[in-house]
């Protein structure tokens, strides 16, 4: 709550003391980034968790950080937070260098810029941006037009932060979050194929959430042809992202619903070679990619160079949604970023119902794919786990 810390008492902080104050702020910054998985973790990626106090004086009067991908800045909320309650900031302290840059594929206006607008006349910086297309730039805007900016100051907890940010540099393709719903014993649906509804209310609302803060979404054909899946959001308000199903061979049949809300576009993504087939797609209003496949004659898609198509259209935030044969073959060319699981407290068994996870899998347990900053969290009955492949 704005306003709830602690003055530190009147005349000017020596400077041992003014740098123990701001490593606490951003300390505190830090663990707001992290701490709110909801909104935080579970949204953000491929954007960096960053978290921002607004002090007046020495007092905390706002608090923000970047709760969703495409949306308000943590600088933005924090500001328009203190701003909301009356105050007059004049200090910034921020986890990661604010941005500066413009145009191109930024959903959010310079935060460089808000802050020149704004009261503040001292920024207080975690990290230094990585990216090395306006890397610095940000703290020699603001020490152009004056302000004190004091930092980075880096931490081994903020660069922690930032872990998954670095990934998503270094790729040419969108973020991918493969996410799925299982029973507790591990199933996605029982052995005859049936799966609605394996979550409670809650996760399903969350599960569209997911989907409106993606620009595009991916299914398999054995999802799209069993489950006959709209992959639209409806639950909750929000956009419906980019349909994308992977059909090798173009076999799904043109009456599924995925072909039928047009409203909503959708693109299948084939093997070369399927020439005429693509033409019969394409003639009922569905555009076909062909993409080739991972080894000569092969069955399987490039999913790297598939993505890397993807990439070049916009799309930045994928969603999986399944199966499990299509996500093994994600997995084993390194094209998963993020994975998400939904568990009810269900038991369905049989050795023949689905997991989440197909493929051959691997043969010992040290050579299982490990997680890195994890999350969890309850969503009624259901529990959240997730994290990330770095």
């Amino acid at each position: 709550m704005a306003g709830d810390a602690e003055p530190r008492g009147n005349g000017p902080m020596k400077e041992g003391e003014e740098a123990s104050f701001f490593g606490a702020l951003l300390d505190e910054a830090g663990d707001l980034a992290l701490g709110s998985l909801f909104e935080g973790k579970a949204w953000v990626a491929p954007n960096p968790m960053v978290g921002a106090l607004a002090l007046e004086g020495d007092r905390i009067m706002g608090r923000g950080l970047h709760r969703a991908f495409g949306q308000a800045h943590a600088e933005e909320e924090a500001l328009r937070e203190a701003l909301e309650a009356g105050a007059s900031p004049d200090t910034l302290v921020v986890t990661l260098e604010p941005c500066s840059s413009k145009g191109g594929e930024k959903k959010r206006p310079p935060c460089t810029e808000t802050i020149l607008a704004s009261p503040i006349k001292r920024v207080v910086v975690g990290l230094e941006d990585p990216d090395p297309r306006h890397q610095g730039e940000g703290l020699a805007a603001l020490r152009r037009a004056g302000l004190k900016v004091l930092g980075p100051f880096p931490s081994p907890s903020l660069q922690a932060l930032l872990d998954p940010f670095r990934k998503a540099l270094s790729l040419q393709r969108p973020w991918v979050i493969a996410k799925w719903a299982m029973s507790l014993d591990g199933k996605t649906a029982t052995h005859s194929g049936s799966s609605s509804w394996i979550s409670g209310e809650q996760s399903l609302d969350y599960g569209h959430r997911l989907r409106a803060s993606c620009d595009s979404i991916m299914v398999g054909y054995r999802t799209a042809l069993l489950d006959r899946p709209v992959l639209s959001v409806r639950r909750v308000p929000g956009p419906s992202p980019h349909r994308f199903v992977i059909d090798p061979k173009l076999q799904l049949p043109m009456d599924g619903p995925l072909f039928q809300t047009s409203s909503i576009p959708t693109t299948v993504l084939f093997l070369e070679g399927q020439g005429e087939r693509a033409k019969e797609f394409e003639n009922q209003g569905v555009e076909c990619l062909a993409v080739p496949p991972l080894e000569p004659s092969g069955s399987v898609l490039d999913f790297s160079k598939a993505l890397g198509l993807l990439h070049s259209r916009g799309m930045r935030r994928l969603l999986f949604e399944g199966g499990g044969q299509t996500l093994a073959q994600l997995l084993d060319q390194n094209c998963v970023d993020q994975c998400m699981a939904l568990i009810a407290p269900k038991l369905v068994g049989g050795k023949d119902a689905p997991s989440p996870l197909g493929g051959k899998g691997v043969q010992e347990m040290d050579q299982a794919r490990q997680l890195s900053g994890t999350f969890r969290f309850d969503l009624g009955m259901d529990l959240l786990m997730g994290g990330f492949l770095l």
